[in-house]
């Protein structure tokens, strides 16, 4: 029985779930298939995907001060899906254009999504930030094109009053 704490696993184990159900073993290497170069067939320890991430972790090769444009322009929902939950708090009661937090998660954003969630790889955290960072500058643009024209349209909508 298990308690919060982690136990190691060997290939072979009895692992009951619930203290009822028998976990098979080909349903394990259905979802982690054994590795040709691991001593997985020998009885050994392995590596589950939680302790390749925090290997990974822990010596990324990111860059993690890289300048963040999904969290510059799109800080409240960016936070909520890279683990800062609190980013979407702070967009839903400071506001979605006031310059301070676009910024600050500008800055911190890529280090802050590396440390708060789990990542398959670093290629996985590169390729989802590039695709926010698409989404970030985009809607950074059009936030400029708006709040360029919009005294110019205002203006025209009151002077046919």
């Amino acid at each position: 029985m298990v308690k919060r704490r982690a136990v190691p696993i060997r290939r072979g184990d009895i692992i009951m779930i619930a203290g009822r159900y028998q976990l098979n073993w080909n349903q394990i290497n259905t979802f982690f298939p054994p590795t040709e170069n691991s001593n997985l067939h020998r009885g050994m320890e392995y590596e589950t995907p939680v302790q390749q991430a925090l290997r990974a972790a822990s010596s990324p090769n990111v860059d993690l001060s890289k300048w963040n444009w999904g969290a510059f322009g799109l800080y409240g929902l960016w936070g909520f899906f890279n683990g800062c939950w609190w980013a979407f708090l702070i967009a839903l009661f400071i506001g979605w254009l006031f310059p301070i937090p676009n910024i600050i998660f500008g800055v911190f954003g890529t280090r802050w999504a590396w440390e708060n969630r789990s990542w398959l790889s670093p290629e996985d955290f590169m390729q989802t930030q590039e695709s926010w960072s698409i989404w970030g500058i985009i809607v950074t643009c059009l936030n400029v094109v708006l709040l360029f024209f919009w005294p110019f349209w205002w203006i025209s909508f009151i002077s046919r009053f």
